[in-house]
Parts: structure tokens; C-alpha cells; sequence
């Protein structure tokens, strides 16, 4: 007895079909931050609330000062620059990273302090 015979239309048939395709993970869109509008422009009253917080901090930062309210580095400089040149605070560090500033001291903290190191 012999084999049974193929069918060649047959086996035509088989090659046509396409071989099922693995489903390939399909990547997922990543959800993007809304961008934050910052403010940059201020006016008075704004001006003068900043400046009523700045005074009641100890250290402060151009940096600070932008996460609290919402606006851009550059203008928190400005309001900063500012509240120095009308001699409320002072720049206690200064370099190419940036200021820290804080409190005026009096004379009379400066000479205790002196004191106290000189001691």
C-alpha cells in the first residue's frame, strides 16, 4: 500500500494562509504635565504681600520666593534686588549659583557677635 497522495492545491492552500502574527505590546502614550503658566508681571499689592513675606523669612532665595507665588525666577530677583536697595534685607552669599539672602542686621548684633568671636 502506498502513501496517500497530497493534494498540491492543497498544500498551496496552507502556504497562502498567513501564520497568525504575535501581538506585539503597543506602548502606551506617557501623560505629559500641563505646563504651568507662571506669572510675570506683578502689580503693587502683590508687590507690597511678597514683600511683607520676604521680611518675616530668615534665609531667602530667588527660588523660594518664585515656588511660593507662582511667577519666574528673573522677577523674584528683581523684587529682591529691589527690597535690598531700600535696605530692608542683604545678601548674605553671593555667587555664580545664585544669592542667599536675609535680615539686616543692626549694628548692635554685629558688634555682639564680634565680640562673641573675638572672645
Amino acid at each position: 500500500m502506498a502513501g496517500k497522495k497530497v493534494d498540491p492545491k492543497a498544500q498551496l492552500k496552507k502556504k497562502d494562509k498567513a501564520p497568525k502574527k504575535v501581538e506585539t505590546k503597543k506602548w502606551t502614550k506617557t501623560e505629559s504635565k500641563a505646563k504651568q503658566l507662571k506669572t510675570s508681571v506683578i502689580t503693587q499689592d502683590i508687590f507690597n504681600k511678597i514683600k511683607k513675606e520676604i521680611l518675616a523669612m530668615a534665609l531667602i532665595t530667588p527660588a523660594t520666593i518664585a515656588a511660593r507665588n507662582n511667577f519666574e525666577i528673573a522677577l523674584a530677583k528683581n523684587i529682591l534686588d529691589q527690597i535690598v536697595e531700600s535696605g530692608e534685607i542683604e545678601i548674605i552669599a553671593k555667587s555664580s549659583f545664585g544669592r542667599i539672602y536675609g535680615k539686616k542686621e543692626t549694628k548692635e548684633v554685629k558688634e555682639i557677635k564680634e565680640e562673641t568671636v573675638s572672645a
